[in-house]
């Protein structure tokens, strides 16, 4: 498992205990249960890559952009919501209906302004 690790990582290829497990042909439970293993695996999946010509990028800045993200994706569905519940019911109640005929409705007369 050790030789297959090494091979990830001299191919430039992500770290995880599941891409060790399937090279070395053993199954994901059986890095998990053996600490050693598991702490080899973790160790090199926090190493910055090699053989990468491009930008690099680390685990934990991928892990703190995904948080903040998800973050910025509650404030907005937060956001969503309060408009929902401060907009006007919707015109076309009935779903499917079209939106054209409901606009054509005149509301009743005490509801006109003058």
């Amino acid at each position: 498992m050790l030789a297959a690790l090494d091979d990830l990582t001299r191919d430039g290829q992500p770290i995880s205990v599941s891409a060790v497990a399937r090279l070395a042909g053993v199954h994901r439970s059986l890095i998990a249960r053996h600490g050693d293993l598991h702490a080899a695996v973790a160790a090199k999946a926090a190493q910055p890559p090699n053989n990468i010509n491009g930008p690099q990028v680390s685990r934990n800045s991928l892990l703190s952009d995904l948080a903040n993200l998800t973050e910025r994706n509650t404030r907005l569905a937060g956001h969503v919501a309060r408009l929902d519940n401060a907009c006007p019911k919707p015109l076309a109640t009935t779903p499917g209906a079209p939106l054209a005929s409901a606009l054509h409705r005149h509301p009743p007369a005490e509801d006109r302004p003058p």
